[in-house]
């Protein structure tokens, strides 16, 4: 086996959603060595990662989004693991006055 070949997850799963306010967070627990990324983009060929985090047992990954917006995430895991896990999606709007305008409205 070649070496490098170790260091690839051993299983990876793709979700999407819509965003319904304008932070969004996902919360993956249940695996030994989540890995989870948050896409930007409008189809496989142009995403943009947006936001990632990794751990032991749970992550939590939290992105500003654009309410409509359709965006992507990927669950990878680095020890073989190939259980099923769970998974949360939960929003928020930012309306305070550290909110940047932008993320208010597009």
């Amino acid at each position: 086996m070649l070496e490098w070949l170790d260091q690839l997850p051993a299983a990876e799963v793709w979700f999407s959603f819509t965003a319904t306010a304008n932070q969004t967070s996902v919360t993956v627990s249940g695996l030994m060595q989540p890995n989870v990324v948050i896409f930007s983009g409008n189809n496989c060929v142009s995403l943009l990662a947006i936001n990632c985090g990794s751990g032991n047992g749970t992550v939590t990954v939290t992105s500003n989004t654009f309410i409509g917006d359709t965006y992507y995430i990927l669950v990878s895991e680095d020890l073989n693991d190939t259980r099923n896990f769970n998974m949360s999606i939960t929003s928020r709007n930012l309306c305070d006055s550290c909110a940047p305008p932008y993320m208010l409205l597009k």
